[in-house]
């Protein structure tokens, strides 16, 4: 499984936040993008035995009050599979929601550039990331960090 708890804090090494305040709203629909503000380069100090990929974003439901949303890690453009993906279903919400993604990568060697994907699973299962439920911006706080 690709989800790590947080009982490994005494471990963290080398972490690498990244926030931009401007970061444009991404309409999650049924065409597979990019969620904005999600993509993190990062390289590993030597010893490390795993990578930690993790992203706090902010959901708006409408119009929609149904999600069914398919997330998938990529790594330098490229998706990395079974282990990598998670789905989000939510059943009569309205507004906002805030949940977080975390994945646990394998240790590697040199730069790599890591980004979220998403699509929904009809047009009836539309959501906004980025937004509030007026002109506000709630942009994605991703960090990547060591685990040693």
């Amino acid at each position: 499984m690709a989800y790590i708890d947080n009982k490994v804090d005494n471990n963290i090494h080398s972490q690498n936040l990244v926030y931009s305040a401007s970061t444009a709203v991404t309409l999650i629909s049924t065409d597979i993008l990019d969620i904005n503000g999600t993509s993190c380069s990062y390289t590993p100090p030597s010893n490390c035995k795993n990578v930690v990929y993790e992203a706090i974003m902010q959901m708006y439901y409408l119009p929609d009050i149904l999600s069914r949303i398919n997330y998938e890690l990529y790594e330098d453009g490229s998706p990395m599979g079974l282990y990598f993906r998670s789905y989000e279903r939510s059943d009569r919400v309205k507004y906002n929601a805030l949940f977080k993604l975390k994945f646990l990568l394998p240790s590697y060697n040199g730069s790599k550039t890591y980004k979220l994907r998403a699509v929904a699973d009809s047009w009836q299962s539309e959501a906004r990331i980025t937004v509030g439920s007026g002109s506000e911006r709630f942009s994605p706080i991703v960090t990547m960090y060591s685990i040693i």
